[in-house]
């Protein structure tokens, strides 16, 4: 299986000064939207590995693709926040 990742997913997206300002709720979404990433980027490798294809693995799919959807959603809330 080949899965391209986007590029520049795991860049920073704040300074610490940047990140310090944000109110709390903000915060929290950049937080999540960082651990969402590393949890995708490992996925795709995994799903990368596979060799074979099962109903698990279409199910990790559909996870994997969900999750993508998850990171623009989480991305464009804090590229649109005040």
């Amino acid at each position: 299986m080949n899965i391209t990742h986007r590029e520049g997913i795991m860049q920073t997206l704040l300074t610490d000064d940047e990140y310090n300002t944000l109110p709390p709720h903000m915060q929290r979404v950049v937080y999540e939207y960082e651990e969402v990433q590393i949890k995708y980027l490992k996925l795709g490798t995994y799903i990368e590995a596979q060799t074979a294809v099962t109903p698990e693995l279409i199910q990790l799919i559909k996870q994997y693709l969900a999750m993508e959807a998850y990171i623009a959603i989480l991305l464009e809330r804090i590229e649109t926040s005040d």
